[in-house]
């Protein structure tokens, strides 16, 4: 209801932003399984290792 409200009360397209809001859930939920999968079952995954073809708003920053 909050997402609908929202996009009501700022004049946005309440189709491309829950669309959009889909799409952040998605990968936010993509990386933390792989994240967890890596750290506590020792499987690596590519999405941590390189930039996605699935994801390309992604971006990788490296860290000293």
């Amino acid at each position: 209801h909050f997402i609908r409200r929202l996009t009501r009360e700022l004049g946005l397209d309440p189709g491309f932003v829950i669309s959009a809001f889909e799409d952040v859930t998605r990968i936010i939920d993509d990386y933390s399984l792989a994240f967890f999968d890596q750290v506590f079952k020792s499987q690596p995954s590519p999405l941590l290792t390189a930039p996605s073809t699935a994801y390309p708003e992604v971006q990788f920053t490296a860290r000293p």
